[in-house]
């Protein structure tokens, strides 16, 4: 049996929103939206410019400012994407509802695991765990659906061993960890 008294700021939970929007599925869409909209945007208005001027000096000075455009669009998107999402985290903690429990008691048994947290108690079986992320030096992302994650930070453990134990006991119920940087 493992037991954990986790703790998660709100920076722990910003780091695991932009993790999901770079590793889901929904994610990996909105990533790729942002990413082509600007290229998107750029040949309607290559082939509007064309129309109108031809192969003319104005149509390749528009071109070249319309490719620094795109391109600081394109540089600027991982920050905005970090901006909105830290600007909804702290909206939905002025209303009282944050997507997070800041302390909680995380219990491994043999049969389902479950967190204890002052605004709810919730009890999984292992055969609900849908993906296990080790991420970077400082989190592991325990996934019970698409959207709902177990955040818990390095500082849960013990040691390094300690943490290889419980992600070695977690192989063991089904639940294969994938690592990423």
């Amino acid at each position: 049996m493992f037991k954990f008294n986790t703790t998660t700021t709100e920076e722990d939970y910003l780091i695991f929103n932009l993790f999901h929007l770079k590793k889901s599925a929904y994610g990996k869409n909105v990533w790729l939206l942002m990413r082509l909209l600007p290229l998107f945007l750029f040949v309607i208005l290559g082939v509007t410019t064309y129309m109108e001027c031809g192969f003319s000096y104005d149509f390749f000075a528009d071109m070249v400012l319309l490719f620094i455009i795109c391109g600081a669009f394109e540089l600027l998107t991982p920050a905005f994407m970090k901006i909105v999402t830290k600007s909804h985290i702290r909206s939905l903690k002025k209303k009282g509802k944050p997507g997070y429990s800041e302390t909680s008691v995380l219990e491994f048994c043999e049969d389902k695991f479950s967190e204890k947290a002052p605004e709810r108690y919730a009890e999984h079986l292992y055969k609900d765990i849908e993906r296990v992320y080790v991420y970077g030096a400082g989190y592991i992302y325990i996934y019970v659906n698409a959207q709902m994650a177990y955040v818990m930070s390095f500082d849960c453990f013990d040691s390094e061993t300690h943490r290889s134990e419980f992600l070695a006991f977690l192989e063991t119920k089904g639940a294969k960890a994938e690592y990423y940087k």
